[in-house]
């Protein structure tokens, strides 16, 4: 029987025999089938908590996408809090699973507050046995100037009150770091695709949240989808655009509406709210695809 290890994002006969590991099945009832190239797929979506089951082991293409972050919220004198991270995308071609059913978790968006003052929320992780990726990182308040930490970070803080902030540092190969504060202008959240947007840059200068940064496209399902897009920064003046591929919006200081909600089962960071509620992350998802 040979043995493998992976070399390089290869699997790799290690003790003789067959130098390559053969596709994968599941016995699950597929979510959809395509051919592509001239080869047959069969794909399962999960948007929730679920296992899958091979009757074959081997290799099989994955998309993990965790939770986005919920954007902070500000109060009647700070109006510049940042947006939400996009949660983590991995994907990977090559996944290798046992015999056996196999375990998969979607990650929840972190819930926006409707607490003055309070950093967003992280997202929580997705995973597929043991792939995985990271939540999204918070969006910063004024007493948390710094945005945080996670699969792509959460956008900095452009209050003033304690500072300029910086933007959160994304999980290499997940996603991009958010973006940073400027002059009364929140940093947007990290998209999968592009880094946050700097806060007061956009516009006029001063007064512009930054947007969100823009998701990644993906067509396991055989249908090409933007995923994971950042969350909007708070501007005094005017907010920052979630990104593309689900972000939500940060509003401007003084609105009474609040943050944009990132979308459902994409990953998305939620808006920063100058002084209401903070939009919520989005849900993550999961999809297996292997060759019929």
């Amino acid at each position: 029987m040979a043995i493998y290890a992976r070399d390089a994002g290869v699997w790799k006969s290690v003790s003789g025999g067959e130098s390559t590991v053969g596709n994968a099945n599941f016995t699950d009832t597929p979510t959809g089938t395509y051919s592509s190239g001239g080869v047959d797929y069969k794909y399962l979506t999960f948007t929730g908590t679920g296992s899958v089951t091979f009757d074959k082991a081997g290799i099989a293409d994955i998309m993990v996408i965790s939770g986005g972050a919920s954007g902070a919220t500000g109060n009647s004198t700070n109006h510049a809090p940042g947006g939400g991270g996009a949660g983590g995308v991995l994907n990977l071609s090559g996944a290798y699973f046992d015999l056996g059913s196999t375990l998969v978790q979607v990650g929840a968006g972190g819930a926006g507050s409707g607490t003055s003052n309070q950093a967003g929320r992280i997202g929580s992780y997705s995973s597929i046995g043991n792939y995985y990726s990271v939540g999204g990182g918070a969006g910063a308040t004024y007493s948390e100037i710094d945005g945080g930490d996670g699969g792509s970070g959460g956008g900095a803080d452009g209050s003033g009150a304690y500072g300029i902030g910086v933007g959160g540092t994304a999980v290499v190969g997940q996603g991009n770091n958010g973006g940073d504060a400027g002059s009364n202008g929140a940093g947007g959240g990290g998209g999968a695709g592009s880094v946050g947007e700097t806060g007061g840059t956009a516009g006029a200068g001063s007064g512009f949240g930054g947007d969100g940064g823009d998701g990644l496209s993906n067509s396991l399902d055989n249908t090409p989808t933007v995923r994971a897009g950042g969350g909007g920064g708070v501007g005094s003046s005017t907010g920052g655009a979630g990104g593309t591929g689900g972000g939500g919006a940060g509003t401007n200081g003084y609105t009474a509406s609040g943050g944009g909600n990132g979308t459902a089962n994409t990953g998305s960071g939620g808006g920063g709210a100058g002084n209401v509620t903070a939009g919520n992350g989005g849900s993550g998802i999961v999809i297996i695809r292997v060759v019929v």
